[in-house]
């Protein structure tokens, strides 16, 4: 497993946390109100930003950017301040939230819309809600309705889809309601969930997998398993390349290949 990644100023970050044996961590709209109203105290007190989030029934995410104080520090505040008032409301004791929040490493713009987009469809993927605009626990209004006021900071990514505002939101709602692009895997996924997934993609077997099968199709679903599993934390290339049957220097090469395909 490997640790979590260091702190630097300005850096973006995806923040999960999910309720202990995945209970429900809001278990009314109050509760919700209550978490961001906690949340919006602790990222102006630690003066760090939200670029966007999602809070649903058993998890919230959150799209951190960085300021001057560590990440965990905001998220510390905010999740202990709003558990001993959800204890106190519901007369519990113990821990609400699993263990420490996850935490990844944003790294580049890609990998930033990327985890923009996943964090907005939560709601449709887990099919809550078929319009994502009527989803009000998600940051997704505020990119797309230019009336709303709220407190996540959208002029940054609206940048990278245009100068023209209206263009911008436009082509983000596009970006993100499109059925068709790939989205990354959720933050708590298995291997044998990835695996199931790859097979389920790119139409391929387990057995082919590990096999000596060099046709595209599996060259690009060990190539899309590694990555999935590497940015879960299931394990390094290493790792990965030796439950695939191939050497992990075989592996990366397929990979750089398949980028650049």
């Amino acid at each position: 497993m490997r640790s979590r990644p260091p702190h630097a100023c300005g850096n973006f970050y995806h923040v999960f946390i999910r309720g202990n044996g995945k209970q429900a961590i809001f278990r009314d709209n109050e509760d919700r109100d209550t978490f961001e109203t906690c949340v919006v105290s602790a990222v102006a007190h630690y003066r760090s930003e939200i670029h966007a989030y999602c809070w649903m029934t058993n998890h919230v995410h959150l799209l951190f950017r960085a300021g001057e104080q560590p990440i965990h520090r905001t998220v510390h505040h905010f999740s202990t301040q709003y558990a001993r008032q959800f204890n106190k409301k519901y007369e519990m004791v113990g821990h609400l939230f699993q263990g420490r929040h996850g935490r990844r490493l944003i790294e580049g713009d890609e990998h930033l819309l990327q985890v923009l987009r996943y964090i907005h469809r939560n709601p449709l993927e887990a099919r809550m809600i078929d319009d994502l605009r009527r989803y009000t626990w998600s940051s997704y209004p505020d990119y797309a309705e230019p009336d709303r006021l709220g407190f996540t900071r959208t002029e940054f990514i609206l940048e990278l889809f245009g100068s023209d505002q209206q263009n911008a939101r436009e082509a983000l709602i596009a970006f993100t309601i499109d059925n068709e692009f790939p989205t990354i895997m959720n933050p708590w996924s298995t291997w044998q969930e990835i695996v199931n997934e790859a097979c389920r993609r790119f139409e391929t077997t387990h057995e082919e997998l590990c096999g000596s099968n060099s046709n595209r199709s599996c060259s690009k679903a060990r190539c899309w398993i590694a990555e999935a599993a590497i940015a879960a934390e299931l394990g390094s290339m290493s790792w990965v390349a030796k439950r695939l049957r191939r050497t992990p220097s075989a592996l990366s090469r397929s990979m750089k290949v398949n980028k650049q395909s």
